[in-house]
């Protein structure tokens, strides 16, 4: 999918994409194949916002987190993310 075409749903911020698109989405980055973009869940026993960083250095061109995460976690501004009220 394009990136392009998430730019234009007001719903979401894309912040330092310089990919064109990505192959597939994923959740979890023990299966992060490099061209998907990383969907950071927030889960009862795991927050997927710890694993940004990881995703990243496997490949993944953006992740997408939570508008609460990146407040929460200054730190997340340095990659390519996708930021949205709620993944």
């Amino acid at each position: 999918m394009k990136f392009e075409y998430l730019s234009r749903d007001r719903r979401f911020i894309l912040q330092r994409i310089s990919a064109e698109k990505f192959t597939r989405l994923s959740i979890d980055t023990r299966e992060i194949n490099p061209g998907d973009l990383f969907c950071a869940l927030k889960g009862e026993k795991t927050d997927g916002h710890e694993f940004v960083d990881e995703a990243i250095s496997k490949g993944a061109v953006a992740a997408m987190v939570t508008e609460e995460a990146v407040r929460q976690k200054p730190a997340l501004k340095k990659h390519p993310l996708i930021i949205c009220s709620d993944t």
